[in-house]
């Protein structure tokens, strides 16, 4: 087995996503546990022009050098390092989290990173995670400058056997400013962003369920050192503001903290289909037959400990008849409100209008622009809605993936509610033609004029949920490379959860909008079609899409590393049970907000590493 993996290591050296000509395959004499020299070649041509590297550093080395006795540094396409490998002076035991948080400022401060002034003062610890399976500890590391965080800005330190001996990630140099006090108020900072999406644009009454399915604020502000890429990343003091105009537009703006001018944003909901530029919307029938029970309506409920689950039943999109968790109020009303899983604290919960802590909780928007959110009823443990009833189980199907596989405790990893909205509308009221992952909840629209209903299918479903996990484990910006990495785990999941094939939303494209039937297809991102087709994606960075739409080509680009895992997968001796503990762990141990395909390379090579004992075993069943 351990030879297999090497040989999938090796595959990995040479796939798609990263490699060229020449590269070397991993000796075949390593010994379990010891480190892979990773040979790492530019994958493209290195530039040295202003905008490949603004900060007029090193130019990029992919090849790692020595920069200190033990030491080994990868740079970027920035210059700054991406990737330290060796232990260094610091090699006090870690045991704990107390211990993992100071050994690891004093390890990065021992590491010297370039251009980095005072790393103890630049850097806190975000959060320590120590690995269940091997008891290696991993610390996120924020930057910061003068008290206020870095956005995007983030290292990884990681332990092996009790002792430091790497870190990875993207981090700036130390920012030049002045001083770090707003001349503008968060207030301020709002208004400005009102009125650059267009106060019309911005709904302002929200009801309690529907400020539920945005995390219970319309705007939130943060005071952050925001690099404008624009402007070879001069930092600038800045009000980083979430902004939700509606209940799927989650916009991120930064306005100067001291100007108050916008120096950026784009809309970080996480959509499952970029349409081409200028897609027509149109009517479409209203699905009827529809069950609900308004939430203002039932006030009059008595909020009541919640009692034991129920098993419900229905009739799906598919026609297939499905199980799943529901819950029955007192008066004989049964709810689709899964109580059944782990997570679920009933101490804490009053359903079905009041805190609801650790359930699935599945409503209806009724095909209403901005309207309001409907429970969906019966009077027997049998639901009549086969929207209603894919989303549902479909969403029970993937928590218990995650649960059963990786022991997540859903998708925050806390036990949160996962909260589902049916009959979605688009921002123009037409059937929406999409469905989204808003950072709070899941929202599905019935199909257009490219999909039918999207809440039958299970690997969308796979896909929506995985970016909530995405969102509460790396964090990977929506945008560019690190989106398009962003947009690609949510696919490696959603076929790991519908696990018949490697294609993505096959039964719900309306026939001729695909070659295929598929919207993206992991084992062939060109999906039997040309470029200039929304359905073909590229399958190697030769062929990497540039361009300012879908925040950069999130929906395009997530195809280079889809292939690679595919390729990764189906390696001699490689399975999916093997790629998706390697890629999970990665996405949860090893990636920082900002990464970009090469970041993924190493860390997915580090992973796949640690994949066995030194005694070249695997260190527990789930990881086989």
């Amino acid at each position: 087995m351990r030879r297999m993996l090497l040989t999938a290591l090796a595959c990995l050296m040479a796939m798609h996503l990263f490699a060229q000509a020449g590269k070397k395959t991993p000796n075949s004499n390593l010994q379990p546990g010891q480190a892979i020299n990773l040979n790492i070649n530019p994958f493209f041509k290195p530039k040295t022009n202003s905008d490949e590297n603004p900060f007029g550093v090193t130019a990029p080395s992919y090849q790692p050098q020595t920069v200190s006795p033990g030491v080994a540094v990868t740079t970027g396409d920035e210059g700054l390092p991406i990737y330290f490998e060796g232990s260094t002076n610091v090699n006090d035991m870690v045991t704990d989290e107390r211990t993992a948080t100071t050994v690891a400022l004093d390890y990065l401060e021992s590491l010297q990173p370039a251009f980095i002034k005072n790393p103890m003062a630049e850097f806190f610890v975000k959060n320590v995670h120590q690995d269940e399976r091997s008891g290696n500890f991993h610390v996120r590391l924020q930057q910061q400058y003068m008290g206020i965080p870095v956005f995007g800005a983030e290292l990884l330190a990681h332990t092996q056997k009790g002792i430091f001996t790497s870190a990875n990630g993207r981090y700036a140099p130390t920012p030049k400013l002045e001083n770090v006090e707003p001349q503008i108020s968060a207030a301020s900072a709002i208004e400005k962003v009102i009125n650059d999406i267009g106060r019309e644009k911005v709904r302002l009454n929200w009801t309690p369920d529907q400020l539920e399915m945005i995390g219970g604020q319309q705007f939130t502000t943060e005071l952050v050192i925001y690099r404008m890429a624009s402007q070879n990343n001069e930092p600038r003091l800045a009000w980083h503001v979430q902004a939700f105009p509606n209940m799927l537009a989650r916009m991120y703006y930064f306005v100067d903290a001291k100007t108050g001018e916008v120096l950026y944003h784009y809309n970080n909901s996480c959509s499952f289909h970029h349409h081409e530029k200028g897609h027509e919307h149109c009517g479409a029938n209203v699905e009827e037959g529809l069950t609900h029970a308004k939430d203002e309506a039932n006030s009059a409920f008595d909020l009541l400990p919640p009692p034991p689950p129920i098993t419900g039943s229905g009739v799906d999109l598919a026609g297939i008849n499905r199980t799943f968790g529901a819950w029955q109020h007192t008066d004989g009303q049964r709810y689709l409100i899964d109580t059944s899983k782990p997570m679920f604290n009933a101490g804490g919960s009053n359903i079905p209008n009041g805190s609801m802590q650790g359930v699935i909780a599945t409503r209806d928007q009724a095909n209403v622009l901005d309207g309001p959110l409907y429970h969906i009823t019966s009077t027997d443990n049998t639901f009549n809605n086969p929207t209603a009833v894919s989303a549902h189980a479909n969403a029970g199907l993937c928590f218990d993936y995650y649960k059963s596989t990786f022991d997540r405790n859903g998708l925050d990893g806390n036990g949160g509610t996962i909260n589902v909205a049916i009959n979605v509308v688009d921002e123009y009221g037409d059937p929406m033609d999409n469905a989204y992952w808003n950072g709070f909840s899941m929202s599905w629209g019935n199909g257009n004029t490219y999909f039918t209903p999207l809440a039958k299918s299970l690997d969308v479903t796979g896909h929506e949920m995985t970016h909530g996990v995405v969102e509460n484990t790396a964090g990977l910006i929506y945008e560019n490379e690190s989106g398009a990495l962003n947009e690609s785990f949510a696919d490696i999941f959603g076929c790991m959860i519908d696990r018949d094939d490697w294609g993505i939303s096959e039964g719900i494209i309306i026939p001729g909008q695909s070659p295929t039937g598929l919207d993206r297809d992991l084992s062939n991102p060109h999906n039997g079609s040309t470029p200039d087709q929304v359905t073909w994606q590229p399958n190697h960075y030769s062929e990497k899409v540039i361009t300012t739409e879908d925040n950069g080509g999130v929906h395009a680009n997530s195809g280079i590393p889809n292939y690679a895992l595919y390729l990764f997968a189906t390696s001699p001796g490689m399975s999916r049970e093997i790629a998706e503990q390697v890629y999970y762990y990665t996405l949860r141990d090893r990636l920082t907000a900002s990464s970009k395909f090469i970041d993924l390379r190493i860390a997915v090579i580090a992973e796949a590493t640690e994949f066995w004992d030194s005694d070249g075993g695997c260190r527990s069943k789930s990881r086989l």
